[in-house]
């Protein structure tokens, strides 16, 4: 009976310390190659690989051409953005917009996904504007009108750098929201009790008011989704554009940790989260270095002062990338934990 005790004991505090040591669910996930993944390789991966600030090179690429080996029988190729094909490679139109972005940007954010966005902007618009009619029978005494509606990523910056966003990646890139500016006797105003009107007006109209962010208190802001990671859950392949920024929401959560002000960061925690599970459905790849492209991957096409090739070996868990001018990259696939 004494032995049954010390070992459930011994095996408690041994649990209890396994689970102390676990991760939160929103800290930073890394690749593990020692681990086999079982997931089926993908186009996202790969361009999670290389969409990140310390992997896009100097020499912009004009053209992509991806290829893929699915047996030892060859490779299927695509070309971007012209899409030409030689034995074809068959993508989704989702891939082929996440293969876009390793190209130089032609679109807005909302531009480069408006297939799938459309519908809710629409949806957005209509309950936006409901609310500009209903608060102009309502507060005959104020004018209201939209100040900022949809933005560039390069409007975004500028925003954010002048300290009226925290947002690195704003619902008004994707067409999701809107600034209201209220006047009274013609004048713009900016104090926060004539603001507090959209309070009930953005439930009536099922939108989410700038009022109630905790951490950072925008009065004049309305947006179609409670906050990113809602979005994510809606529209997960939006996933992608969140991760050029993931170190960023995982140093401003570990930062307000540190300050006792984790109740500021619960969105970004949320959203961590979100992006984590994403992660954990696909392999991962990390770069292995001294690596030599096969001839038989080069395809006849291929210029090597203006093209990125990508060549996804399924058969051995590999891909390969090369940027204008410079030397070749193998990653080998991995297992995020």
């Amino acid at each position: 009976m004494y032995r049954i005790l010390c070992f459930a004991v011994v095996f408690f505090f041994f649990s209890a310390d396994n689970q102390a040591q676990e991760k939160p669910l929103w800290e930073a996930l890394n690749c593990d190659t020692t681990l086999v993944a079982k997931q089926i390789m993908g186009v996202r991966p790969i361009v999670l690989t290389l969409f990140k600030k310390d992997s896009m090179p100097l020499v912009v690429p004009k053209r992509l051409i991806f290829g893929t080996k699915d047996s030892e029988s060859g490779i299927s190729w695509l070309i971007l953005p012209r899409e030409e094909v030689t034995s074809e490679t068959v993508l989704d139109s989702i891939s082929k917009q996440y293969l876009s972005l390793l190209l130089p940007p032609t679109q807005t954010l909302y531009e480069r996904w408006e297939p799938w966005l459309s519908t809710l902007r629409a949806d957005f618009l209509q309950r936006r504007d409901s609310l500009i009619l209903y608060f102009k029978d309502y507060y005959p005494l104020y004018s209201i009108k939209v100040i900022s509606d949809q933005r560039t990523r390069e409007d975004q910056q500028k925003v954010l750098k002048s300290g009226y966003s925290q947002a690195h990646l704003s619902f008004h890139e994707l067409g999701l929201a809107s600034d209201f500016g209220i006047y009274r006797n013609k004048k713009y105003t900016t104090q926060a009790r004539h603001y507090m009107m959209l309070d009930s007006l953005t439930q009536k109209f099922k939108l989410r008011w700038g009022g109630h962010f905790v951490g950072f208190v925008d009065m004049p802001h309305v947006q179609y989704y409670y906050n990113s990671a809602e979005l994510l859950r809606m529209h997960p392949f939006l996933g992608i554009e969140y991760e050029y920024f993931y170190h960023i929401y995982v140093k401003r959560v570990r930062d307000r940790i540190v300050k006792g002000e984790e109740h500021l960061v619960e969105d970004s925690k949320e959203l961590l989260v979100e992006i984590n599970k994403l992660r954990q459905e696909e392999p991962c790849f990390c770069r292995q270095a001294n690596a030599v492209l096969p001839l038989e991957y080069y395809p006849d096409y291929y210029n090597a002062t203006e093209d990125l090739l990508l060549v996804l070996d399924r058969v051995n868990g590999v891909f390969w990338a090369q940027f204008p001018k410079q030397p070749v990259k193998k990653y080998r696939m991995g297992v995020w934990k």
